[in-house]
């Protein structure tokens, strides 16, 4: 009866495959240092080849499905794929994405005598060698420009997603009574017609009608090139994602050694707490070979880097400024004004000139921190400000938050101002003095101490020359030069120059004053409320002591009795 029996079925019978270890990618494996595996010898017969041989079963990870080999060795090793998922073991892709990239064409038998007789001629050729070197058609191929084009495609890092459980049917269909003990995942599924649902081992191992692959060549026809820039001149690459700082972040020398090998290397710097760096070429011609060759490409300690072509500051600084020159969009209108106010709701602006805000509250808390709002817009009044914040809810100093002391000013007519050609004369109304000078914190600066008078109300503050030159800055900003005298050092507090410079201080309070003079002569107050009108009166330098971080009022003693009594009054 053994005669009746073809050779093919005998060779079948006789060389069953008996293993120690399965061939698998990191994927499959996990992330588990510490796996367990169970081994069945001749458990099941292979999906290609429908020969036993010895599975593994084993758990990837905590909340992972159990995973089985699905192909013998000797079927793995043809296609040089994992014995589970079939993705190729040197780039993590399916066949089918290798097979096109590499124009490999897939001529091997796949059923009856043909299939048992290439597979005993593939199990002879691993016996007289090591068991790790390519065969078949992979072997062969020796293009360059395909295998660089394969690590584009290919992850940097293991997809443990892939050994996720799969869905519980039971919990689709609402009857699921395990709850947390389901070892299936409770989720809905996806689209029954996706084409992703309906996958198939022997399409997969041979490489035909994958939907995965045609995925990731479609995602491979439409990734973005590196062009090089217009400007000739340009020789700087700029090289991302080497990490956070730290023993694990890509070393200055590690860039240079992959980089030199495209040509001279003028210079490299590395910003470490950015994680990226700038490396500039002698040549264009090394530039533009770097670009070609690292882009997607440059792999340096299982990181792959990112590789773009370097911009110019003044390029960026244009860009910039077109980006800022968008139009905002208004802000939302604030409560009507009371009856009678109405008509005069157009002439809110003169000049440009925005509402000063109110001064600082007698018998408010010491160290007050004001925040930093844009004065309120009149109703049915757009706003104009160009600072970002449309609406109140995008203030990030909203509600006391404690933001930026100073105020983004709309100048206006005030850019015009010539502190030179202000005459002495002062409203009687308004006054400002620098009282005096003091040199604080072991001599490494010094204190002026301000005095505003504006009616019956009086302020004393004490403030840096910085804070001055902070403030002149940011209320003129389209100067290039400021109306106060150049900062000199630190050390230089001796106290001829220190009273040189409280006389320049008290020049600039007073010619702010002198400007709200003339602001005043030009509006119409008395067609305003008596309230209203008393707030368009103060000035700007009142602005300026207002938005401070500490509020020294000259009579603290009186400011601590009101407060108390306010206290007790609430209460």
């Amino acid at each position: 009866m053994s005669l009746s029996k073809s050779s093919y079925t005998q060779y079948n019978r006789k060389n069953w495959e008996d293993s120690d270890f399965p061939i698998l990618c990191e994927t499959c494996l996990g992330n588990n240092p510490y796996l367990r595996m169970m081994k069945d010898k001749h458990g099941r017969e292979c999906k290609i080849c429908e020969r036993p041989f010895t599975t593994f079963r084993w758990q990837p990870g905590k909340g992972a499905r159990y995973k089985n080999t699905e192909l013998c060795q000797t079927c793995a090793k043809v296609k040089n794929v994992c014995q589970t998922c079939m993705f190729d073991l040197e780039y993590g892709l399916p066949v089918q994405v290798r097979d096109h990239e590499l124009q490999i064409a897939d001529n091997i038998p796949k059923q009856g005598a043909n299939r048992d007789f290439f597979l005993q001629n593939v199990e002879r050729t691993l016996a007289q060698g090591d068991g790790t070197q390519p065969i078949a058609a992979i072997a062969e191929n020796v293009d360059q420009a395909a295998h660089d084009r394969l690590k584009r495609l290919a992850r940097s890092a293991p997809y443990y997603k892939r050994n996720a459980p799969h869905i519980c049917s039971f919990f689709v269909k609402g009857e699921c009574k395990r709850g947390e003990e389901c070892p299936y995942r409770h989720e809905k599924p996806t689209d029954p017609d996706d084409p992703l649902s309906r996958q198939n081992i022997k399409d997969r191992y041979y490489g035909t009608n994958d939907p995965v692959a045609e995925k990731i060549i479609n995602r491979a026809a439409a990734q973005p090139t590196l062009d090089p820039p217009a400007d000739n001149t340009i020789t700087t690459l700029y090289v991302g994602n080497l990490g956070l700082a730290g023993p694990s972040q890509v070393t200055q020398k590690e860039l240079n050694d992959y980089f030199y090998q495209f040509g001279d290397v003028r210079s490299l710097r590395v910003l470490e707490q950015k994680g990226c760096a700038f490396i500039e070429y002698t040549t264009r011609e090394a530039a533009e070979r770097a670009a070609e060759r690292s882009f997607n490409k440059a792999f340096i300690n299982g990181r792959r880097l990112t590789i773009r072509w370097g911009q110019p500051q003044a390029q960026k600084s244009a860009e910039n400024a077109e980006r800022a020159m968008i139009n905002p969009v208004p802000s939302v209108p604030t409560l009507p004004l009371p009856d009678g106010m109405a008509s005069t709701s157009r002439g809110r602006d003169i000049g440009g000139v925005p509402l000063p805000p109110m001064p600082p509250i007698f018998g408010g808390p010491r160290k007050l921190v004001v925040p930093n709002v844009r004065p309120p817009t009149l109703a049915g009044e757009p706003g104009s400000s160009k600072s970002g914040v449309y609406y109140p809810s995008q203030d990030p100093t909203r509600l006391g938050a404690k933001g930026d002391i100073w105020t983004v000013l709309n100048c206006g007519a005030m850019a015009m101002l010539n502190i030179e050609a202000i005459s002495p004369q002062m409203d009687a109304n308004f006054n400002a003095k620098v009282l005096n000078y003091k040199i604080v914190d072991d001599g490494k600066y010094a204190l002026y101490r301000i005095q505003i008078t504006v009616d019956t109300y009086t302020w004393t503050v004490e403030r840096r020359y910085s804070d001055f030159d902070a403030f002149d800055s940011v209320r003129f900003s389209d100067r290039k030069k400021s109306f106060l005298p150049p900062k000199k050092r630190l050390g230089n507090l001796d106290n001829e120059f220190l009273e040189e410079r409280r006389l320049e201080l008290e020049k600039y309070a007073r010619a702010l004053l002198e400007l709200e003079v003339w602001y005043q002569k030009q509006r119409k107050t008395q067609l305003l409320a008596p309230h209203f009108s008393q707030i368009l009166r103060f000035p700007p330098i009142c602005q300026f002591i207002s938005f401070q971080v500490f509020i020294k009022i000259e009579k603290r003693e009186n400011c601590e009795n009101n407060n108390e009594e306010a206290v007790a009054k609430d209460s």
